[in-house]
């Protein structure tokens, strides 16, 4: 499980509320922008993560 900070929450809330008025002109509340949230992370977020341990496996191993 990724364990991520209130602050570092916080801050992507207000980075996907920003997105979405840039992006799309549209204003999303703080439980829109939460769910955006929780999507991305629990989704996501592994595959990321995934790709990132394969990718520094790859690393060490040529080292």
């Amino acid at each position: 499980m990724i364990k991520i900070t209130k602050e570092m929450k916080e801050d992507a809330i207000r980075e996907i509320q920003q997105f979405f008025l840039n992006e799309r002109d549209e204003e999303i509340g703080d439980l829109a922008a939460e769910n955006v949230f929780v999507f991305v992370k629990e989704k996501l977020g592994p595959i990321f993560y995934n790709e990132a341990i394969a990718d520094a496996q790859k690393w060490s191993c040529k080292g």
